[in-house]
């Protein structure tokens, strides 16, 4: 009865740490339409590390992005490279918004472009699956 207590005790202690790993991590897939062309976006927030990974399609890799905003209803971040991207997922609506923004000759910030993306959470199992091209 004792190991078998014992057992039961290390077993509930390994499930509640798996559990709580699954959680700091999350996939996200998103789309939105562009014009009459579909765009999919596949993302790896990890809360522990406040990074959020990128899928890239054209280098079949992930690049790594801080995460500027974390909280309940909340993830923001930015993607910096000749212009401006920032990103906003509220949790709550699993609604994403996307805004390049430019800087003209006089310092002025120029939004370029802008959309809204409906997201989900999937599984690691279905995050391999989309990556696997």
């Amino acid at each position: 009865m004792r190991v078998f207590f014992t057992f039961s005790l290390l077993f509930s202690v390994f499930c509640i740490t798996d559990t709580q790993a699954e959680n700091n991590l999350q996939n996200l897939s998103c789309y939105y339409m562009d014009r009459e062309t579909r765009r999919d976006d596949l993302w790896i927030i990890d809360a522990d590390e406040m990074i959020i990974s990128y899928f890239n399609n054209q280098d079949n890799l992930f690049k790594n992005f801080p995460i500027t905003k974390l909280d309940t209803k909340t993830v923001a971040w930015n993607q910096i490279g000749t212009v401006l991207t920032v990103f906003v997922l509220d949790k709550s609506t699993m609604r994403q918004s996307g805004t390049i923004i430019s800087t003209n000759p006089d310092g002025q910030s120029i939004i370029e472009k802008r959309w809204f993306s409906d997201c989900n959470f999937i599984s690691s199992d279905q995050l391999d699956t989309l990556t696997q091209q």
